[in-house]
């Protein structure tokens, strides 16, 4: 199995969608395209912010083959994956490495929270690992699944030789750096909260894989290179600038927020998948606004 080395920043890459709910194939080319040009070390494709959750299995098959088409073998490709099921889940892996993925993001399965013990999470990646052709990373986003996977666990898994990492996106410092003490050493683990980029990146974390990156990977590659060169001011001050952009483009709005500020940035946003809504005019006239301030900041 080829080594992946995972660091840097990754977008979280939006899934754009015509007008009558069909994949975009374009879009997501052009799409990788500005991206990689912007100095962005991977791609997440089919992760929370990519809709993955409302993709059939043959649009995600479309997804994967457009992205990997468009990226470039020396640049990371990690596909989001992950059921409610573990065999669901394997065969998911199994086919996301057939089109071509680096690496495999699976996702904590949710419905059953309360049997989602240490030991139920420990069996559940251990069995996708075993059966997976390519590395898997551990994906923990309680905002969505409303589990947070624990430090021994993440203890417990990084000793599997095919678990080569983590996105945590529980947005919290001390959690990270538990998780770091608990992993095996060098463990690569990735924030997903674009508040916490530059905090985590001081406690340990190899990077970003972050939702905010679809519409500021300059700004996010800028913090990222600002902290591995120690530049404390410039990393901090970027950093502010980033944490304004995400909360006034993705909480209020998520997903279909970014969909819009990409579009008005150059890039194909598409459509939202309902039950998702296109964001209306006021709310556009507002995401406007956030993006004339992102693009003046200067990175």
């Amino acid at each position: 199995m080829a080594r992946v080395e995972l660091k840097g920043i990754y977008p979280a890459c939006v899934t754009p969608f015509t007008a009558d709910g069909a994949v975009d194939e374009k879009a997501i080319r052009h799409n990788v395209g500005r991206w990689l040009a912007a100095g962005c070390h991977g791609l997440l494709v089919l992760g929370s912010t990519g809709e993955f959750v409302h993709l059939d299995e043959y649009e995600r098959d479309v997804a994967i083959v457009a992205a990997r088409d468009a990226c470039p073998k020396d640049r990371v490709l990690s596909i989001g994956v992950g059921h409610l099921g573990t065999a669901q889940t394997i065969r998911q892996t199994r086919r996301a490495a057939e089109l071509g993925a680096d690496v495999a993001l699976v996702v904590t399965p949710f419905f059953y929270k309360a049997m989602m013990t240490h030991a139920a999470l420990v069996a559940h990646y251990t069995a996708v690992a075993d059966a997976s052709p390519i590395p898997v990373l551990i994906y923990n986003v309680p905002p969505f699944t409303g589990i947070n996977i624990e430090a021994q666990t993440v203890g417990a898994l990084s000793k599997h030789p095919n678990i080569i990492g983590m996105k945590d996106s529980a947005g919290d410092v001390a959690q990270l750096s538990a998780e770091m003490d608990a992993a095996e050493p060098g463990f690569p683990i990735f924030t997903g909260g674009a508040r916490i980029l530059y905090a985590a990146m001081m406690v340990g974390a190899v990077g970003g894989n972050l939702a905010v990156a679809n519409v500021a990977p300059e700004l996010c590659v800028a913090i990222y290179n600002a902290a591995l060169a120690n530049r404390r001011e410039e990393a901090l001050r970027l950093q502010t600038a980033l944490a304004a952009v995400e909360a006034a483009v993705a909480r209020p709005y998520g997903v279909a927020g970014y969909k819009v500020a990409l579009s008005m940035l150059g890039y194909e946003g598409g459509y939202p998948r309902a039950p998702l809504m296109q964001p209306d005019d006021a709310t556009r006239a507002k995401i406007a606004n956030a993006v004339k301030t992102l693009e003046a900041i200067p990175a």
